[in-house]
């Protein structure tokens, strides 16, 4: 073999070695990046399991306040929301019956005005009714959830 196809051998080999080198450093690269993301990802789960062992100590407590005023408390309590809430339609539906009264036996004008007074009134106790309804329904959604969580065990 000549000089000259050695040193063209040896520069073919060197161009494998630079080209080698090349792809080994983006491997590494790509190596770090992973690293990278898993270290990411590690924080964002410790982060979470601090998260979730939070939210279980405070259910914990939460059950434990709800053991502690006992759940016939909370059923009478959702018993007489309940009792409110027929009363009040009661008292809606006797308003009605108050409106067509009024249409009957008074004119347009005083129609509108006894209308408007009426529906003040309503709207009111809608809203109140509304507000009864809404606790309720929490109240009944955490006694729900008690009782699944307190029934595993």
């Amino acid at each position: 073999m000549t000089t000259q196809q050695e040193i063209t051998k040896l520069q073919e080999q060197a161009q494998d070695l630079v080209t080698n080198l090349e792809k080994l450093y983006e491997e590494v690269g790509s190596y770090q990046t992973a690293k990278d993301e898993l270290q990411k990802v590690s924080t964002q789960l410790l982060s979470l399991v601090d998260k979730t062992k939070q939210l279980s100590e405070e259910s914990h407590d939460i059950i434990k306040i709800i053991n502690d005023i006992g759940s016939a408390k909370i059923v009478e309590r959702l018993n007489e929301i309940s009792l409110s809430i027929g009363q009040k339609t009661k008292q809606l539906s006797e308003e009605s019956h108050d409106i067509i009264k009024i249409i009957n036996d008074i004119g347009s004008a005083k129609i509108v005005e006894r209308l408007n007074e009426i529906s003040l009134s309503i709207r009111q106790k809608t809203k109140n009714i509304m507000i009864i309804l809404i606790s309720g329904f929490g109240a009944s959604i955490i006694l729900q959830i008690l009782f699944f969580i307190l029934g595993k065990n």
